[in-house]
């Protein structure tokens, strides 16, 4: 439930990224009309997304590579065919792919959003309220899937899922909103 919380307020601040190279943020109520205005933001916003996944993307081959190099550290020890510092360090990607997976979501509810303020504010708001429920329920199903269905390694899997969320929220909190 806290990661719920935690993706309105990383939507509403991606929401605010999107018009920090001075475009105004829309009139309370008011349609969003203005197409140059909108193109603007939804460009800074998909160069903010660019950012936060590329630094993901970073965070995890470094993850990754370390649970190679210290191969077999893991625990619980499975017998499978492959060895365990490959099968550490593709734990690890899943891992991270999953966290990848998770902001592309959210920079596309978000974007759905945008589009859908241009009508009408208020369905603005349910179409993000939307996009958390649905990042929150793919990530659960994704890291499930993962951890039961495939056997992954749990450590690096989790570990690796960990440094990604913490990565985007460094990344994220880097954007600062336009003065008011």
């Amino acid at each position: 439930m806290a990661e719920f919380y935690i993706d309105l307020i990383m939507a509403g601040h991606l929401y605010f990224a999107a018009f920090a190279e001075g475009v105004p943020p829309p009139v309370s109520g008011q349609p969003i009309n203005d197409k140059a205005c909108m193109s603007t933001a939804a460009e800074t916003l998909n160069k903010g997304i660019r950012r936060v996944v590329l630094s993901q993307m970073v965070l995890i081959v470094v993850v990754a590579g370390g649970f190679l190099l210290f191969a077999g550290r893991s625990l619980p020890k499975d017998p499978s065919w492959l060895p365990a510092g490959i099968l550490d360090a593709l734990s690890a990607l899943y891992g991270g792919g999953t966290a990848i997976l998770s902001t592309w979501w959210l920079g596309r509810s978000v974007q759905r959003a945008g589009e859908v303020a241009r009508q009408n504010q208020q369905s603005s708001q349910w179409a993000l309220y939307a996009g958390a429920v649905q990042r929150f329920v793919g990530t659960l199903v994704l890291l499930g899937l993962g951890l039961g269905g495939l056997k992954l390694a749990p450590i690096p899997l989790i570990v690796a899922f960990a440094v990604a969320q913490l990565g985007f929220i460094a990344s994220a909190g880097g954007v600062k909103p336009p003065p008011g």
